[in-house]
């Protein structure tokens, strides 16, 4: 078999979506030939390149395809000149355009500019997709004769909750039936797809792992009370839940307690944020920081008491499983207080590896908080369980052996999809 793999993905690297960079590092230093096949969906958030961009030259294995207008004008209007540059494939674009007629693929300048993509580039013979949406604009590009790749969906949040509720159940109907395998991130996601009908003999949990060497446990240290230190890390998105955090720290101060509340994370609420902290009169004690790089996030679980990880289900029913960053706080040894969320409690099971409050709850996250400050044997034993749980589940050393053991096995298949039954069991 060949030993090259695609992974499909939107923006790359991207500083919210560090699963995808520990995915391809970890293939690449397993001895896996890796090509990332980035269909940008807008700006990436700002923070400069990846420190991955460089040890791993991942720039000359990526091929992205260019940014898209906001305008809905410029948008048509890139689509003659994509089509122009490939008009010797102007049959395989014709079957494009006749599935997209028939409602089997988006009728959108972007799924255009990715036949255009896959078109100017050696396809790999398997195709990893992150996210459902790039699983079925992948198959429906193998359905035109523009690929001829396997493909893996790995289902990983919004697609699996904002997604359903935007388009409904039905929408991986095709994907479900003509897909070769199924990943997610996480047992309740895993239950979900099930229910709208994904075939379990073609699907397996494959955790979004983390780089422990980076994440290393610090000395032991404990709750500072000049002052107590909060962090919390995450898109300033709402499903994100950085409202009740904020809200959480200002009841802390409230209380007396001497507090200060870290922000890291770029998004579209910054603004709506910052007017919070206002009205709270927190800017004394709560900074809103932006993106950081990943060093530069290590340094401040470094320097913090409590990680808060306060996500909610958002309006249009956006979810998350178990957050990178909550992985990251808990492998250094700092105690979790998080919200009773999507894939969150197989991360943070409450009183052993955390502790756990109904979502949006803010009166019950600043008591939380305070429990874990004022009781100083139990968060250390808390540490200590949740420091193990990582090593045991989120080793991404371990989770990208797995997957490079399942690639094989699917590859070296030659029936359709036989040697899926095997996936479960080689993940384990």
């Amino acid at each position: 078999m060949t030993n090259s793999i695609g992974i499909v993905t939107g923006s790359f690297p991207s500083p919210s979506e560090t699963f995808v960079v520990n995915l391809v590092t970890g293939l690449l230093d397993n001895g896996v030939d890796v090509r990332v096949f980035a269909l940008s969906e807008g700006p990436r958030e700002t923070g400069g390149p990846h420190p991955a961009m460089a040890t791993h030259d991942l720039a000359a294995r990526t091929f992205a395809a260019p940014e898209l207008s906001s305008s809905r004008l410029r948008r048509l209007l890139s689509v003659p000149p994509i089509v122009a540059a490939n008009w010797a494939h102007r049959a395989a674009l014709g079957r494009v355009y006749a599935l997209m007629r028939q409602g089997r693929l988006a009728m959108s300048a972007r799924t255009v500019q990715a036949a255009g993509l896959f078109l100017g580039a050696d396809v790999p013979p398997l195709l990893h997709c992150q996210f459902g949406q790039y699983g079925r604009l992948v198959l429906g590009l193998r359905a035109a004769g523009i690929v001829n790749a396997k493909i893996i969906t790995h289902f990983r949040g919004s697609d699996i909750s904002r997604e359903l509720r935007k388009r409904g159940d039905a929408v991986y109907a095709d994907l479900f039936r003509d897909g070769d395998f199924f990943l997610t991130n996480c047992e309740f996601f895993k239950r979900r797809l099930i229910e709208i009908g994904c075939p379990p003999d073609r699907l397996a949990v494959s955790r979004s792992g983390i780089d422990l060497d980076v994440f290393r446990p610090r000395a032991p240290r404990p709750v500072a009370t000049s002052p107590c230190r909060l962090l919390t890390v995450g898109r300033l998105v709402e499903k994100k839940g950085t409202e009740f955090a904020i809200r959480a720290a200002a009841e802390l101060k409230r209380d007396g307690l001497d507090i200060r509340l870290d922000v890291i994370g770029q998004g579209a609420l910054r603004d709506s944020l910052e007017r919070l902290i206002a009205e709270l009169d927190g800017h004394g004690y709560i900074t809103l920081h932006g993106v950081r790089r990943p060093t530069e996030i290590r340094d401040f679980l470094d320097e913090a008491d409590i990680f808060m990880a306060t996500s909610v289900t958002a309006r249009n029913g956006d979810q998350d499983a178990t957050v990178n960053t909550v992985k990251e706080a808990m492998a250094v040894g700092v105690p979790v207080v998080a919200s009773d969320h999507g894939g969150i409690p197989e991360l943070v099971e409450d009183g052993v590896t955390g502790r756990l409050v109904p979502e949006r709850d803010v009166a019950a996250l600043a008591v939380a908080a305070r429990w874990m400050i004022d009781n100083a044997a139990a968060r250390e034993t808390i540490v200590g369980a949740a420091r193990a749980r990582v090593r045991a589940d989120y080793d991404n050393r371990r989770i990208v052996n797995g997957l490079a053991a399942l690639y094989r096995r699917l590859l070296d298949d030659p029936g359709p999809s036989s040697a899926a039954t095997d996936g479960a069991r080689i993940l384990a």
